[in-house]
């Protein structure tokens, strides 16, 4: 917004200067995590202070700004200078929090997620917190496998992430807020700063890169303590980082990367994971203090909200490893089991989808407005990815009578279909107005697969018809060859000493029309001959 040419206007206006009284930097410690590489404008914040008079004061705000390089960054960018500023530090303690590190099986290509299964049956509202829009929507798309029927369409588990629409963020959030049924909202650092729902009792953090961001995300649990009694925070690291923890030789780092090693963790979170006590040393990195005077005897705020008095014991899984503890938390994985043969999806069936939904995207990209599409690849559209991922719901979420809800006197109903497709189209908005055609296709779809599927029964009910008369016929054959041998016994030995069996089967083979079997008669005569001879 500050680079904008409105923004730019309103700063030569005189009446707006004439008012200005103060300018405020929310969340601070962007300007530091953000500003560096994700959001480089960040960094001339700082001289927007230029613009306006001298009597104009800047003040910047902050839950996680340690002391040290960080504080001095942000210093820098704001244009504070030692001396010129006042410095206010209040606790951003959290012991009520029962802070758990896990170690994290998973990768960004996995496609199940085992050790988050157990949030299925958590009770509360849950925030899982992912690195990346890709990595969160196989999340979700893995707990609809396992409990589509608590799905609800996509009410009870939603995403929150800048490639949804705004309106959809916008119902996101206050479902999340009211008791509508939201149980788990899978979300990026979009949801990570500047939310204050009340009653969030689980938090889930993938992979965190910085104690900031880890603290942040932390701080969404319980932030109404009448209505969360037990907030819990629970933190996924890599396998080599929790490696760390355990008796013996550790790895070494590069010790060329700054502040972070080779995996890309910072060394206030390495050293806040590898700590005998996570509390202590987050207390540590921040200077919390157990006491704090009131910023002002005016302040009715700090008077109201004293920092909370640590924990004794300590939760933490530091001081109580998580093998000792009774947390209703732990991984309870439910049995994964194989889909039954009528809903599966065969090879042939994946195949014919797959060409199905490509020309579907291509309807899509052919109908699209040349002038402001023209350049967007038919890919984005709809990926393959995304194509692959619909078509493994078909047999679980998205099943012929889910879709078939939507229907109505024959026609599909516009709106309870853009519901219903929302968690791919918002994927990918190109397609969004067009949710009721794909669930036309999805149906469509269900229908040839019962054709292939019916095909398939009929198939293999002639193959084992066929191998039940072959069986029979071999059996028949077996049971004539034991009758001959029975009646050449009762009629005793030849009078050569010879005992002759003539399996006429074999003259029987004339008629056929690959004769390199058959004995001519005249030929088995003379055999016949010789041998009484």
């Amino acid at each position: 917004m500050l680079s904008t040419p409105g923004f730019k206007s309103l700063m030569e206006s005189n009446i707006f200067q004439s008012r200005l009284f103060a300018i405020g930097v929310d969340e601070v410690h962007l300007l530091c995590s953000w500003g560096l590489d994700f959001r480089p404008s960040y960094q001339q914040i700082g001289y927007v202070r230029k613009r306006f008079r001298d009597d104009v004061v800047m003040f910047g705000l902050s839950a996680t700004l340690k002391k040290g390089k960080q504080f001095d960054t942000v210093c820098k960018f704001l244009g504070f200078r030692v001396g010129n500023f006042k410095f206010i530090r209040c606790s951003n303690a959290r012991p009520d929090i029962h802070l758990t590190f896990r170690t994290l099986r998973t990768t960004q290509a996995s496609e199940d997620f085992p050790d988050l299964a157990w949030v299925l049956t958590e009770p509360g509202k849950t925030l899982i917190f992912c690195a990346s829009i890709q990595l969160g929507f196989k999340i979700l798309v893995y707990l609809w496998n396992l409990q589509p029927e608590n799905s609800v369409h996509g009410r009870c588990i939603r995403m929150y992430n800048s490639l949804n629409s705004a309106e959809y963020n916008r119902q996101t959030f206050e479902l999340l807020e009211s008791d509508s049924g939201v149980h788990i909202v899978i979300a990026t650092d979009k949801l990570s700063v500047g939310v204050d729902i009340p009653d969030i009792r689980t938090v889930v953090i993938l992979d965190p890169k910085t104690l900031d961001d880890l603290w942040q995300k932390a701080g969404r649990v319980g932030r109404d303590k009448s209505k969360v009694k037990d907030p819990q925070v629970f933190v996924y690291v890599p396998r080599t980082i929790m490696e760390q923890r355990q008796p013996g030789p550790k790895k070494k780092t590069s010790g060329n990367k700054g502040d972070k090693d080779d995996s890309g963790i910072d060394e206030s979170l390495r050293a806040v994971i590898n700590a005998p006590c996570h509390v202590s040393e987050i207390d540590a990195q921040y200077d919390n203090q157990t006491t704090y005077p009131p910023c002002s005897p005016a302040c009715s705020t700090c008077a109201s909200r004293p920092p909370l008095a640590p924990q004794t014991p300590c939760t933490c899984s530091g001081c109580i490893p998580e093998s000792q503890t009774m947390s209703s938390a732990t991984p309870k994985v439910p049995p994964r089991k194989p889909l039954s043969l009528s809903i599966r999806v065969t090879r042939e069936m994946q195949e014919f989808a797959v060409e199905r939904l490509r020309e579907f995207r291509r309807s899509c990209w052919l109908d699209a407005d040349e002038l402001t599409t023209g350049m967007i690849p038919i890919e984005s559209y709809l990926p393959d990815p995304l194509i692959e991922t619909l078509i493994d719901s078909l047999p679980t979420f998205y099943t012929r009578s889910v879709l078939q809800s939507v229907v109505h006197d024959g026609e599909i109903d516009y709106g309870a279909s853009r519901t219903i497709m929302a968690p791919f189209t918002t994927q990918s908005t190109y397609i969004s107005d067009r949710s009721h055609e794909l669930v036309q296709i999805l149906i469509d779809l269900h229908t040839q697969f019962d054709g292939i599927r019916a095909r398939k029964r009929e198939e293999a009910k002639a193959r084992r018809t066929l191998k039940a008369n072959s069986n029979q016929r071999q059996s028949g054959d077996e049971e004539e060859d034991s009758d001959t041998a029975s009646e050449e016994e009762s009629a005793g030995p030849c009078t050569s000493g010879i005992k002759l069996r003539i399996d006429f089967r074999y003259v029987s083979n004339l008629n056929r029309p690959d004769k390199s079997d058959a004995i001519r008669p005249e030929k088995l005569i003379f055999l016949v001959h010789k041998l009484l001879a």
